[in-house]
């Protein structure tokens, strides 16, 4: 236990641990010790519980015992959301409501996401996947280290983003940047400083989409804000029109596309920042799986990757229970917070055996990195397919890949997301790089076993 972070009474406090760099960089080793000795852990700050195992993370996720806060219960918890509107807008998206508002947003924002939607939108991964990667392949063969998070990942997910949303690509370089700034607010250990530059940036995000929703208003086109803001839902006639229940208010429609920029920029970024990490562990995994890329093994490398190295510490909805429950021998109190650690049920060897191994072949069935239960992701299709045709393009572009130095992880409540991720390409592409030296303790464990 003194391995990990504790409070005065010697107690493990998780969320101190999400703050502790050599927790952030490899919290397997927390994840084993709360599923063994705490599968329900009762914060000793924070007044959270902590679900860790994969059994009671399903029941959660998914029991009608247990509800989403309510934006009034929430500001009571933190009085600090009444300050930011930042934290305000959080609350009011699509993972902090119940049914029947749940149903209503969600009703409105999937046609978006729908399999013909995703296909739609592959075109437009591959063109942005093969214009990043091209500069960027040019100074890797020049010997140049190169920051792939920045160049590549990262405007990837922005540009895919835009183009369903509908914004201009003249506009996607001056808005990218704000998700950063805004999802600042977000860390637990937030100032009235950070809480201040994430609700600029929030208020500059909102005036763009209340600006170009009036715009498309007057002239839509064939994107999800023309959709949203003529109250039709699912443009392209791909469903949702017609059904009464499915339109929104000016506030909710600007809260939607803000949502859907906040996490469609920088949760996908984060998960093929993931996948590379992956790719570089095991090369000879992903050289067997990623030599079809539309193939069954392909498809299996992205899910293991979304199982094994998940870009989320814990699912974004703080759940409720509507009455006493207990649960592994603890007693959660009505009312109490709840958090599921997504990477840690996903590597339950009560569901997955041999967890920590990395095995594009085992399908990962039932790994909870997109959520269960109504508030499972609804973009999921689109991210396994960004995912997928990045890593078709990084194989083609870029076999042997090796880290130029420590990958830089970014402080956030809920993602393991990145500010930096260095890549080069080996002086001798017929020799296997040696790890790098500042390689995470379990990445080193695990490498050679794929």
């Amino acid at each position: 236990m003194s391995a990990f972070p504790v409070d005065g009474d010697g107690r493990v406090d998780v969320l101190a641990c999400m703050q502790d760099p050599p927790t952030m960089d490899d919290p397997y080793p927390l994840y084993a010790w709360l599923r063994e000795n705490s599968p329900v852990h009762p914060n000793p700050t924070g007044g959270v519980y902590f679900i860790s195992r994969h059994q009671e993370a399903r029941l959660v996720m998914r029991d009608p015992a247990f509800r989403s806060l309510t934006r009034e219960e929430l500001r009571a918890k933190q009085p600090r959301i009444g300050r930011s509107r930042t934290l305000q807008n959080f609350l009011a998206g699509i993972t902090n409501t119940n049914r029947p508002e749940h149903t209503r947003l969600r009703r409105a924002m999937s046609p978006f996401f729908t399999p013909q939607a995703v296909e739609a939108l592959r075109g437009t991964a591959q063109r942005w996947c093969d214009r990043l990667f091209d500069p960027v392949v040019a100074r890797l063969r020049d010997g140049q280290s190169v920051d792939l998070h920045t160049e590549v990942t990262a405007p990837l997910a922005v540009q895919v983003m835009a183009e369903l949303i509908g914004v201009p690509e003249a506009d996607r370089s001056s808005l990218a940047p704000l998700v950063s700034r805004t999802l600042g607010a977000a860390h637990p250990t937030a100032d009235d400083t950070a809480l201040r530059e994430a609700d600029e940036a929030t208020l500059a995000i909102e005036e763009y989409f209340t600006g170009l929703a009036a715009e498309r208003r007057l002239r839509p086109r064939a994107d999800a804000v023309s959709a949203l803001a003529s109250g039709s839902g699912g443009g392209g006639g791909s469903g949702g029109g017609g059904d009464g229940g499915a339109a929104l208010g000016q506030a909710e429609l600007i809260n939607m596309l803000w949502g859907l920029w906040m996490a469609g920029s920088d949760s996908t970024a984060a998960a093929m920042d993931n996948a590379t990490l992956e790719v570089i562990r095991f090369p000879r995994a992903a050289r067997a799986a990623l030599a079809d890329p539309d193939g069954e093994k392909a498809a299996g490398f992205v899910e293991e990757c979304l199982r094994h190295e998940p870009p989320i510490w814990m699912a974004a909805s703080q759940l409720v229970p509507v009455q006493d429950v207990e649960l592994a021998g603890t007693t959660i109190p009505r009312g109490a917070g709840v958090h599921v650690l997504i990477g840690s049920v996903n590597r339950d060897p009560a569901v997955f055996p041999d967890p920590d191994r990395f095995d594009p072949a085992r399908g990962a069935p039932g790994y909870l990195t997109f959520g269960e239960g109504i508030h499972r992701c609804v973009g999921a299709g689109l991210a396994r397919m960004e995912i997928a045709v990045y890593l078709s393009r990084l194989h083609a572009h870029l076999p042997g890949l090796v880290l130029a130095g420590p990958p830089v992880r970014r402080r956030k409540a809920t993602q393991r997301s990145f500010d930096r991720l260095p890549v080069a390409l080996p002086t001798d592409p017929a020799v296997r790089p040696a790890a790098p030296r500042q390689t995470p303790r379990h990445l080193s464990k695990e490498s050679e076993r794929a």
